[in-house]
């Protein structure tokens, strides 16, 4: 009788867990031959960091922030081919390198 029980409430906390989360396209930012983008973190509030860009060292990879209600922006890297954020806060404040 534990058992099936046990089973029950797996199903029932997974479901709510699946009903809070929505679906999201991440625009890549508008740089020349830009045809990927890897996000690497997640802020509490859902905006997300990352990389988007090329393999072409011309193009390089380049830092953004994604929120859903402004779309992406690229982070300032100041001319540098690579940038990639790798961890982003509440205020959208990302950390990472160039």
């Amino acid at each position: 009788m534990l058992i099936p029980l046990a089973a029950t409430l797996v199903l029932i906390s997974g479901g709510s867990e699946r009903l809070r989360w929505s679906v999201s396209s991440i625009e890549e930012i508008d740089g020349p031959s830009t045809y990927l983008t890897i996000a690497t973190a997640m802020s509490p509030d859902g905006a997300i960091t990352g990389r988007s860009g090329s393999t072409q060292t011309t193009e390089g990879w380049h830092a953004f922030v994604w929120a859903n209600q402004d779309g992406t922006q690229q982070c300032l890297d100041t001319g540098f081919t690579l940038s990639v954020g790798a961890a982003i806060n509440s205020s959208h404040m990302v950390a990472g390198s160039v």
